[in-house]
């Protein structure tokens, strides 16, 4: 365990805190959060039951589905842990219209919903490990949760979705493991984890999403032991709130073959004002149109500890501005622990840390709204409920406090574009040929302003030769603007 005090200047105590309790009886850690002291009430589930069953052992539900309806029911009057555990096997399902009078078993209605506190989600599936990292789940004991119907949106649809709904369903103390997520390509993501505390998401496979395998965004807890294979990116985790903190632990992963493997962003990340729930009754609660301070989220405390984030294009992201954040959102604060991982053959950069996604626009956009028509690098979806209530046009500025030790950054096989990149723009400003800025690009993101950047590189990975370093100019290279950005890398 690692709390590096000398360069987690703010919330130290209480980032250490959390990685103390997520480190301090690994694997047992989860058990000891997960269970109450009395027995759990348990709903049985086989997706090859021949009927509807009524979730004992002896006649388990045919679906996860029912298991669910059943344990908002049973939250009502019970305040134990409630565990779903759902025999090994493949529970299909879809986001259509369910069938009606079916004698054999109707899909699953997807996204499934996680919205009651205190509950596990139990798959059967037994992890195997290469080289001590998780690899697969051995096959007779998968549990595979898989889509059969393409139902293709933008960033807007996910298999699983962990949070709270606008019936008052809340997720704290959620529990997902032993699950094989399959999307088969036929959705957008694995799991979206979002505004939940206490979280535990351990043993599971994700795999063959559209987007990110898993998104974890205004939530604390761990994500332990899971394999996370072809996302954009594999793991998102996100900037919090004061009312819903992010405070995170990330041990023993595999993220491999992504495009993007580990992605930090100090902001939180929407993606839209309504999740898109298929013909599920439930609807995720909106973020607020004009969220108070306490609401806003854009910060995010974690420890990265002990993964293979291997195979990728990047390697770990840091993007203080994230991806379908609050338009107006303009801070975004980032305190990382990053060590004892490998990061091998990752063929674009192994480390970014980059502004991310913000871009130059003008504010005239949010008192004339024009959906057809929408500024540069937005998307007319994520912004149709915001419009009017900016501004969002800057300026931008963050923290980054982070501390590297004990990594492998090794690129045996794929020489990578550099081995790492800083910059208070976007690294999709520079050439990857020449590591130099694209005048065509420079018009379109912006620059971060009065922004830090706290680094220990124990590692010695920003002392590379071929490092990319933007994070010393002094002026926009458009308008001339002074930045007075400033940077410390220490060893």
């Amino acid at each position: 365990m690692h709390c590096r005090n000398k360069v987690l200047l703010t919330g130290t105590m209480a980032f250490c805190g959390i990685a103390m309790s997520a480190i301090a009886a690994r694997p047992a850690y989860a058990q000891v959060s997960a269970y109450a002291a009395s027995p759990p009430a348990t709903i049985y589930v086989d997706c090859a039951a021949t009927s509807r069953g009524n979730g004992t052992a002896k006649r388990p539900y045919w679906r996860i589905t029912d298991a669910l309806d059943s344990a908002r029911l049973l939250r009502r009057e019970d305040p134990r842990r409630i565990v779903i555990r759902v025999a090994a096997g493949v529970c299909s399902g879809n986001f259509e219209t369910q069938p009606i009078g079916q004698k054999t078993r109707p899909p699953e209605l997807l996204p499934l919903v996680l919205n009651v506190p205190n509950l596990t989600l139990h798959g059967a599936g037994v992890m195997e490990y290469a080289e001590g990292y998780p690899s697969a789940q051995r096959p007779s004991t998968a549990t595979t949760v898989t889509v059969d119907t393409l139902h293709y949106g933008w960033f807007d649809n996910t298999m699983i979705y962990v949070g709270p709904t606008t019936d008052g369903g809340r997720a704290d103390g959620t529990v997902v493991e032993g699950l094989a997520i399959d999307d088969a390509f036929n959705s957008v993501h694995g799991i979206w984890i979002t505004r939940t505390q206490r979280i535990t998401i351990r043993d599971n496979v994700v795999e063959h999403v559209n987007f990110a395998a898993m998104n974890v965004t205004d939530c604390s807890g761990s994500i332990i032991g899971n394999v996370l294979h072809d996302g954009t990116p594999g793991l998102t985790v996100a900037g919090g709130s004061q009312s819903s903190p992010s405070k995170l632990y990330v041990g023993g992963n595999s993220v491999t073959a992504n495009y993007e493997g580990i992605l930090v962003s100090g902001n939180s990340t929407l993606t839209s004002p309504y999740f898109e729930m298929g013909a599920n009754p439930l609807e995720m609660l909106p973020y607020p149109i004009n969220p108070t301070a306490s609401q806003m989220g854009n910060r995010i405390d974690v420890e990265i500890e002990g993964n293979d984030v291997s195979s990728n294009y990047n390697g770990l992201n840091f993007a203080i501005i994230g991806l379908g954040h609050y338009p107006y959102s303009q801070t975004g604060y980032i305190n990382a622990s990053v060590h004892d991982n490998q990061f091998m053959d990752n063929a674009g950069y192994p480390f970014l840390l980059e502004e991310g996604f913000v871009f130059r626009g003008t504010s005239s956009y949010w008192t004339n709204p024009d959906l057809n028509d929408f500024p540069e690098g937005y998307l007319g979806f994520l912004l149709a409920a915001f419009v009017t209530h900016g501004p969002f046009d800057g300026p931008y500025s963050g923290i980054v406090n982070a501390s590297f030790e004990g990594n492998r950054w090794n690129n045996v096989n794929v020489p990578p574009i550099a081995p790492a990149i800083l910059t208070f723009s976007s690294k999709n400003v520079y050439d990857p040929a020449t590591g130099a800025p694209d005048p065509a690009m420079v018009l379109h993101y912006t620059y971060m302003r009065n922004s830090r950047l706290n680094l220990e590189d124990e590692d010695g990975l920003l002392s590379l030769p071929g490092v990319i370093r933007d994070d010393l100019r002094a002026f926009d290279p458009l308008d001339g603007t002074a930045l007075q950005n400033r940077t410390r890398i220490t060893r």
